[in-house]
């Protein structure tokens, strides 16, 4: 069924390219003709009318605005007849044309609305699976790929030979629908609304020349890096703004555990250890929030960051700016890859849920090589 749809859409497409052609030249035929007799000057019509003047001498009538009598000659009606028939199949297949998509709704092939990628799950680039991609999830990245080709078109030199793959998918909160016609405008709600962005990275955990990887981990040491050795309030944003001020520093050894929320270890800024940074100064990446579990194995399994508790949003008043946001870090094990989704912070008690939606959601890109589907 499917095939036939397609064979008859394009069927009706290639028939009305044709009578379309067929049409021009008729149409030129015909405005060619009427000018011929029109423009007397230029070539005697295939019929004038004549008129006989007191010098009896034939006087052909033509010119713009001139009147003729209805051309009976087989030649203009053999034009008017095709004009007419192919003007009305032209019609009738372009009905056609839109009428059959309509039709066969519902049974066309999934191959016209994905995007196909080779996804490595290792960093060799010698395992790969295949992700068929729905559009209203892939028009994200396609728009992603064709931003980073043009502005590294011999693409990206990988290190030590490794490959690197990246997948950027958007979705809406709850049910991570795509980006479809129905909900298009919440994509572009400010601050977020819905909107969950993904950004999946290849090659997640393995070993490779010799190295263990593990971007979990490293998502995690990264955040607690810029809690303790990064935590700085600058100049701007200190309570006396003096012209000579430099970023005062707070490094740390570790940073400070704060309670659990949502089932969720914490750690990150004790703001009463450090009464000199203002409120405004709260929303800067180091001061985030550190949320962290371990599955039953007693493995990273999840790593969240958010916009510390403490920071003033749009929430405490419309004098601030700031909407809170989180990046969720977490590993989906059939792609072997690093997935971290950006979001609103109302969401965080959903955090579960969160991720193993995404994780579902891209598991059911894979193909099965057996079906191919």
């Amino acid at each position: 069924m499917a095939l036939a749809c397609r064979s008859l859409c394009h069927c009706a497409n290639a028939i009305d390219v044709a009578l379309c052609f067929v049409s021009a030249l008729i149409q030129w035929a015909s405005r060619t003709k009427k000018q011929i007799t029109t423009h007397v000057d230029i070539a005697p019509p295939l019929r004038s009318v004549v008129r006989h003047d007191t010098s009896k001498a034939p006087r052909r009538i033509g010119g713009p605005g001139a009147k003729h009598e209805p051309d009976s000659t087989i030649s203009s009606l053999l034009l008017d007849f095709f004009y007419w028939k192919a003007l009305t199949v032209h019609l009738c297949v372009v009905g056609l044309f839109f009428l059959a998509p309509l039709l066969c709704w519902g049974n066309t092939s999934n191959a016209d609305h994905v995007s196909r990628v080779e996804w490595a799950t290792g960093r060799s680039g010698d395992s790969t699976v295949l992700l068929l991609i729905p559009a209203e999830y892939g028009h994200w990245n396609q728009g992603a790929v064709a931003a980073d080709k043009a502005i590294n078109p011999e693409g990206h030199e990988q290190p030590n030979g490794q490959v690197h793959q990246e997948l950027l998918i958007a979705a809406l909160w709850p049910g991570l629908t795509g980006d479809n016609s129905k909900d298009h405008g919440e994509f572009d709600v400010p601050g977020g609304g819905r909107r969950m962005i993904a950004l999946i990275h290849s090659g997640a955990i393995e070993e490779f020349n010799g190295h263990y990887y593990n971007a979990l981990r490293s998502a995690y040491d990264s955040a607690i890096y810029r809690s303790t050795k990064m935590l700085c309030v600058a100049p701007f944003e200190q309570p006396n703004k003096a012209q000579d001020a430099k970023a005062k520093c707070y490094p740390r050894d570790s940073a400070d555990i704060k309670p659990p929320k949502f089932g969720l270890n914490r750690v990150g800024v004790d703001f009463s250890k450090y009464p000199d940074i203002p409120e405004t100064a709260r929303h800067d990446l180091m001061e985030n929030d550190i949320f962290f579990s371990y599955n039953k194995k007693g493995e990273l399994d999840s790593v969240i960051t958010c916009m510390a508790e403490e920071a003033k949003t749009v929430d405490d008043g419309p004098e601030y700016a700031f909407v809170a946001q989180c990046t969720h870090n977490f590993v989906s094990r059939r792609l072997n890859a690093f997935v971290s989704i950006s979001y609103r912070r109302i969401y965080l008690n959903s955090w579960r849920a969160i991720q193993s939606s995404w994780d579902r959601l891209l598991t059911s890109f894979i193909v099965d090589p057996a079906s191919d589907k």
